[in-house]
């Protein structure tokens, strides 16, 4: 899960306190081998442009704008991370394959 964070951060959080927090969301039944990604928004980073001194619309623009440009890099090398470890899989896979004789020309 990668939370967003008050500075416009973005911050993993893995372990339990993501199986809790995804557990909160319904959805359909999932099969997949890789577990989900999540996108959360820490509880007072939004309240923060909410308060009557810091009521700045533009100011607010830009924090989103900045979270979401981090969560983009984020999902980016999230995804660059699976494929990685497909490829190494794979590659596991069909070296044992080939070692073995199973796959014939």
């Amino acid at each position: 899960m990668l939370l967003v964070t008050s500075t416009a951060g973005v911050g993993d959080l893995v372990g339990a306190g993501a199986i809790d927090a995804l557990a909160g969301h319904p959805g359909a039944a999932r099969s997949e081998v890789l577990p989900p990604v999540a996108v959360a928004l820490s509880g007072g980073c939004w309240q923060h442009w909410r308060t009557p001194g810091n009521n700045d619309p533009m100011a607010a623009r830009s924090w989103a704008q900045r979270a979401l440009r981090e969560v983009e890099l984020e999902l980016s090398r999230e995804v660059s991370r699976r494929f990685e470890a497909v490829r190494l899989s794979l590659g596991a896979v069909l070296s044992d394959a080939l070692d073995h004789g199973i796959l014939l020309a």
